[in-house]
């Protein structure tokens, strides 16, 4: 009697809102972060970068600074002007869990001012794209406008005017490059369009950001007026620039001679992304060259050679020079390995056959020797052979079984990987007969097919 009576009581004190009944809404775990990433993790001031989130068992998602309540999964294109950690908290009634993201943004560098009497690099005054955030199946349009330009290239679409406008369809968040040119070099910018639902997926050829192997200057101070060798190699990039000099191959070397101390920033790019390195070379402070005593001996390269190419890591070609000088000051090699010692090896990367030169000097006289490593290009592929069709003919029309027209189709095909007739015959094999049944006078088509080349013939069977 007293259970059933606490029974009543509880129900009544349910009712009038004295009691509530937790009915399973809630949670007891607390929310699970499964993914909170930032793609890239680095950019350049006024850049753009791409983040991600994915969240489980969470009643509400916020992420500071600048984003606030957001789903539980979503992705967003953010732009600061400084680094920043950005932080998500997802809540439920079990209580809160957070994760962080560092973006760094570093500080473009100072370029120095262009060689005399060039026009300057191109001016890249807009890039963007309306809208930067698009469903799947839906489009956007990239806008874009550039001064003192010879021509300009967006990756993705190819040549384009200076300054114009193209919808593009992306199926998965894709970054856009936009590279202006002029002949004193390359300027270029990006803009992100984030697709709802994907994530930035690279292309499947390659796999990471390009390789710097090096980027110095030999020697790195030199008195006022004096000149310094700029030396660089990188691997695996699609563009290489260098602040002042814009666009240069992928290795190199040249004469520098800077009015001041200066820090030059090298920028290597492919569809993965970007690497930098910086090489500053400081003027003054040292005292002036004394000039060389007149040489007794001229110097003498005893060997440069190469090993040949084979592919290293990552499946890039490499080779390796080799080389022997004595009674030399100053040994040099072309194409991006710069000042070296009197022996030695160095490994290089070429795309093509490329010819090495060693130069050797002392005292004003200069002895040189070439060496060339040999690229062998890939064979092209033997094309197909055209397919023949030997005989396509038919037998004319009969009275069948039932009373039925019919005819026989007759053919012999060779060097055909795919043989179709049409009239509802359909595929067929490189030789054979097959019934037909026409009710008017029809002219029926052959065709044998293989790697893109088709041939065709045609055979008519008459109906009186």
């Amino acid at each position: 009697m007293k259970r059933g009576l606490f029974a009543v009581l509880a129900l009544l004190l349910v009712f009038t809102g004295c009691i509530t009944i937790d009915m399973g809404g809630g949670s007891s775990k607390a929310p699970e972060i499964i993914k909170f990433e930032i793609n890239p993790i680095s950019i350049s001031s006024g850049g753009a970068a791409i983040l991600s989130w994915e969240v489980s068992n969470a009643s509400s998602v916020s992420i500071d600074p600048g984003i606030g309540k957001t789903s539980t999964n979503g992705s967003e294109k953010v732009a600061p002007a400084a680094t920043t950690t950005y932080t998500i908290t997802a809540s439920n009634k079990a209580g809160s869990t957070k994760a962080t993201a560092l973006l760094t943004v570093s500080t473009a560098v100072t370029p120095p001012p262009p060689p005399s009497g060039s026009a300057g690099l191109p001016v890249i005054t807009s890039f963007s794209a309306t809208p930067s955030s698009i469903g799947a199946g839906s489009s956007a349009v990239l806008n874009w406008s550039v001064t003192n330009a010879t021509g300009a290239k967006i990756s993705s679409i190819g040549n384009v005017a200076t300054s114009g406008s193209s919808s593009v369809y992306p199926t998965t968040t894709t970054t856009y490059v936009l590279e202006a040119y002029n002949s004193t070099g390359q300027s270029s910018a990006s803009t992100v369009i984030t697709v709802a639902g994907s994530t930035i997926t690279p292309p499947s050829y390659g796999g990471s950001v390009p390789s710097i192997i090096s980027f110095a200057a030999s020697p790195s101070a030199v008195a006022a007026g004096g000149s310094t060798v700029l030396s660089w190699s990188v691997a695996n990039a699609s563009s290489v620039s260098i602040t002042g000099l814009g666009s240069v191959t992928s290795s190199g070397n040249m004469i520098v001679t800077p009015s001041s101390t200066i820090t030059l920033n090298l920028a290597a790019s492919n569809a993965y992304g970007s690497n930098y390195a910086t090489t500053t070379i400081t003027v003054g402070g040292l005292s002036s060259p004394t000039a060389a005593p007149v040489p007794y001996t001229w110097p003498a390269i005893n060997d440069f050679h190469n090993s040949g190419t084979v592919a290293g890591s990552g499946g890039v070609l490499e080779a390796k020079l080799y080389w022997s000088v004595s009674n030399a000051d100053t040994v040099i090699i072309d194409n991006g390995v710069g000042m070296v010692g009197a022996s030695g090896s160095q490994k290089v990367y070429p795309v093509t056959t490329t010819t090495y030169t060693l130069m050797a000097s002392n005292g004003g006289n200069t002895v040189a020797q070439t060496t060339t490593v040999v690229v062998t290009p890939v064979a092209a592929p033997v094309p197909y052979a055209w397919p023949t069709i030997n005989d396509f003919h038919n037998s004319g029309i009969v009275v069948g079984s039932g009373g039925v027209l019919e005819a026989k189709l007759y053919w012999t095909v060779s060097n055909a990987d795919t043989i179709i007739i049409d009239g509802g015959v359909g595929v067929v094999g490189s030789s054979g007969t097959v019934k037909v049944y026409p009710v008017t006078t029809t002219t029926y088509t052959i065709m044998a097919s293989n790697g893109g080349n088709t041939v065709a013939q045609t055979t008519t069977v008459v109906v009186p």
